[in-house]
């Protein structure tokens, strides 16, 4: 019983962790979360309640966001207007770890309608992802990326390039 209780309180540590923590480190405590049913359940609560700020929100969804549409749904929003560093944390490891994310980025890409901010974004998630990266190789494609690289906020272009590092030599 003793025991049940540490692993309860050391799961509940470790979401309470994660919802305060910027994106790369929440992405990885997600990564070592996302098995226990405890920490599920903690993150379905967060998820659940709308009085949460969004922030925290994503989030929790990065825990539950394979086996619930509502967080899958919630985590592809943020990934389309979500801060730029969060969204390139997120990107670099969007392919590997929510396979579902990456393809909605490689449909957004693809389809090429939505707002620069959004297809920039989208950009990021497929650069990283092995099975979707092939749709920004190609003269058209890269100056595609350049166009809304350069459009961007100076400021961000730097941030931007740590999520187009699979495809900066090419």
């Amino acid at each position: 019983a003793m025991e049940r209780r540490n692993i309860a309180l050391a799961t509940q540590s470790d979401v309470a962790r994660l919802l305060d923590a910027n994106m790369a480190e929440a992405v990885e405590l997600s990564d070592q979360l996302r098995e226990s049913p405890l920490a599920r359940q903690q993150a379905t609560q967060v998820l659940d309640n709308e009085d949460e700020p969004r922030r925290r929100r994503v989030r929790a969804s990065l825990i539950v966001a394979e086996h619930d549409s509502d967080a899958a749904h919630l985590l592809a929003q943020f990934a389309c207007d979500g801060p730029v560093d969060d969204v390139t944390d997120l990107a670099t490891r969007a392919g590997e770890l929510f396979p579902s994310l990456a393809d909605k980025a490689a449909a957004t890409w693809r389809d090429q309608s939505a707002p620069r901010g959004t297809l920039i974004r989208a950009a990021c998630m497929v650069a990283n992802d092995p099975r979707h990266v092939e749709s920004l190789r190609g003269d058209a494609q890269a100056e595609q990326v350049v166009r809304l690289v350069v459009a961007e906020n100076p400021v961000w272009i730097n941030r931007y390039s740590k999520a187009f590092r699979p495809i900066s030599r090419e």
